[in-house]
């Protein structure tokens, strides 16, 4: 499961995480960027005894990753604060990194938690878009691969 966009829009209601590993041995789950808005306790979970051997590594999320039920992952680098100013147009389920969050020296505040900033365990060569990773020194974390223009 590598470079999704998922956004759900707030005061929907309450309903589960964004994406759901049950039973699902050794499954990946890498470089998506997901805004539950509210709607959920975990943006991604995974469940039940025969989930082993699983990867969660280089998410973009607004809400944590969880385990339940005897599940075991190991994770990496999954960020849980994003916001939806982050993104283009989180409002349109663009989750595309905000351009304006560079400033015209490269850094910015978010930057450091994203740019550059993924763990090396996937093979993940392009994003969401198709662009190749990485654009710099390293993969960026969710599923798209921030380009400076």
């Amino acid at each position: 499961i590598r470079n999704n966009m998922i956004v759900r829009r707030p005061n929907t209601g309450s309903r589960g995480a964004a994406i759901s590993l049950l039973d699902a041995p050794s499954a990946v789950v890498v470089h998506n960027s997901v805004l539950v808005s509210g709607t959920a306790p975990a943006s991604i979970e995974f469940a039940h005894i025969d989930t082993r051997n699983v990867v969660i590594a280089n998410n973009l999320l607004d809400r944590p990753v969880a385990g339940r039920d005897g599940a075991q992952a190991t994770q990496a680098q999954n960020v849980t604060t994003a916001t939806p100013w982050w993104f283009v147009g989180a409002s349109r389920g663009d989750l595309r990194l905000q351009p304006l969050l560079m400033r015209m020296d490269g850094s910015s505040t978010v930057a450091p938690l994203v740019i550059d900033a993924a763990w090396s365990v996937t093979t993940t060569t392009h994003d969401h878009e198709g662009q190749p990773r990485p654009a710099g020194a390293a993969n960026d974390i969710g599923a798209d691969e921030h380009h400076i223009k």
